[in-house]
């Protein structure tokens, strides 16, 4: 404002700066002479003929800025604009929840700054003071976690970016009486307890707590022949998992192959070293372990069997483990149980003993051989028996040929004849009649003789 004294007629000019501007976000610029004159001529040269006030008129603008980390809708042509005063200008942010990527997203949180808000829309009708501006937004992350219905902890949560979270598996959720779900571990995240404690999330996260199916079963150890085998201790082991059991257990297993381990028997190691893949809900479990049972065939020389036989299985220390008699086959079956280790086997029979070792290693019959068999001792028997009886009757003949030869001295025995030809038979004729050859009567004749002439002999001896 000034006040200037002007001669009549003279000419005054005056000038303005075209803008001002004040670091608190304030500008005013020149707009047009008002009062005694009107005019927007800057600067302006005017001729005094009287006394005039005339003044300046300023346009008001004020600084507006904005920010936001993602698109916004607004009326204003940039971030940072000065905007003249009682103009009308709006800012919106929707929507509000923005998804970046997969299992990412922001969520708007308010407008802060010269005006604070919640509401995505910001509707100013008349600016009437600089503003500064900021649409505030959360990134979140989605916790996914997975697990079994039972378990009952299935959920999807955003979680702000930095936010921590703590969820608790149940180590054992029971289904029956004989059936659970064992918790064995997290996966998506390290936790080593049912207890899972997610601290500053920065990333989607995918948690699966991960369970098993478990159920009772019976456990029957058995030998290489599937028969059962009583006082067995071994343990099984799958993966990290082991657990030490009995001949006849009942356990909680799971499908999987199990590895068969440190299995004895009456100090024996009965390991089958070999692992067995136990399926699902499989009730009835059957561990192999290398216990045998044997069979012998006992023979003699001649390769005929032994009925009878004593058969012992002892240990090379004389510990007996078996003790049987063979059947008509000259076998016996179903020797043992018996360790895989040298065993020593000894058959009786009769006055004769016969051993040897061995080491079971399939099914099939072992063989040990006795000098003799009762079979043997009957059929030499009776080949002594038809030599003998062949002996005595060739000495009879040969005694029944000399008495022959003393008789023919006596009597001359006529030549011999061929036999008449049978008469020709009448067809009618139907009686039969007895036919005496020369030679039957020459025999009777010849026997009658040597009965009187033995007689004669003993009489006289």
């Amino acid at each position: 404002m000034a006040d200037d004294w002007v001669l009549d007629g003279d000419f005054a000019k005056y000038e303005v700066p075209k803008e001002y501007r004040w670091d608190n976000g304030t500008m005013i610029k020149f707009e047009k002479w008002v009062g005694d004159i009107t005019s927007d001529l800057n600067p302006i040269r005017i001729q005094v003929r009287k006394p005039l006030r005339i003044r300046v008129k300023w346009r008001v603008f004020y600084l507006v800025r904005y920010e936001s980390a993602y698109p916004i809708s607004t009326n204003l042509s940039n971030q940072s604009t000065w905007i003249e005063k009682g103009s009308s200008i709006y800012f919106n942010a929707s929507p509000t929840i923005r998804l970046l990527d997969e299992g990412v997203r922001v969520v708007f949180q308010g407008w802060r700054g010269t005006l604070s808000q919640t509401s995505p829309c910001l509707m100013i009708k008349e600016v009437d003071r600089p503003l500064d501006l900021r649409a505030e937004w959360k990134k979140q992350y989605l916790l996914s976690i997975q697990a079994p219905d039972e378990a009952k902890i299935r959920d999807e949560i955003w979680m702000d970016s930095g936010a921590s979270y703590e969820v608790y598996a149940p180590p054992i959720i029971p289904l029956s009486n004989d059936s659970r779900l064992i918790f064995i571990g997290w996966a998506g995240y390290e936790c080593a307890d049912p207890l899972c404690n997610i601290t500053s999330i920065s990333k989607p996260i995918n948690l699966e707590a991960r369970y098993r199916f478990e159920w009772l079963a019976r456990i029957h150890v058995v030998g290489y022949d599937g028969e059962p085998v009583e006082g067995v201790s071994l343990v099984l082991r799958c993966g990290e998992d082991s657990m030490k059991l009995g001949s006849d257990s009942t356990i909680w297993i799971y499908e999987g192959n199990w590895l068969i381990e440190n299995a004895t028997w009456k100090g024996f190691d009965v390991s089958p070293r070999q692992s067995i893949y136990i399926e699902r809900e499989l009730q009835d479990v059957s561990i192999p372990v290398r216990v045998f049972k044997a069979g012998f065939r006992i023979t003699d020389y001649l390769g005929f069997p032994v009925k009878g036989a004593e058969v012992s299985v002892s240990l090379m220390n004389g510990t007996i483990l078996y003790e049987g008699r063979t059947a008509d086959n000259g076998e016996i079956w179903n020797v043992g149980p018996l360790p895989p280790c040298d065993l020593m086997v000894r058959v009786k029979y009769l006055w004769f003993s016969s051993s040897r070792i061995f080491n079971i290693g399939s099914s099939r019959p072992i063989t040990v051989t006795v000098p003799i068999s009762l079979t043997t001792i009957y059929i030499s028997a009776g080949i002594i028996s038809l030599f003998t009886a062949l002996i005595m009757f060739a000495a009879y003949r040969k005694k029944k040929e000399m008495l022959r030869q003393e008789y023919e001295e006596y009597y001359e025995i006529p030549p011999e004849y061929p036999p008449p030809s049978p008469p020709v038979m009448e067809e009618e004729e139907t009686e039969e009649h007895v036919i005496v050859s020369v030679e039957d009567v020459l025999k009777e004749i010849e026997d009658e003789e040597l009965k009187k002439l033995l007689k004669e002999r003993r009489r006289r001896g």
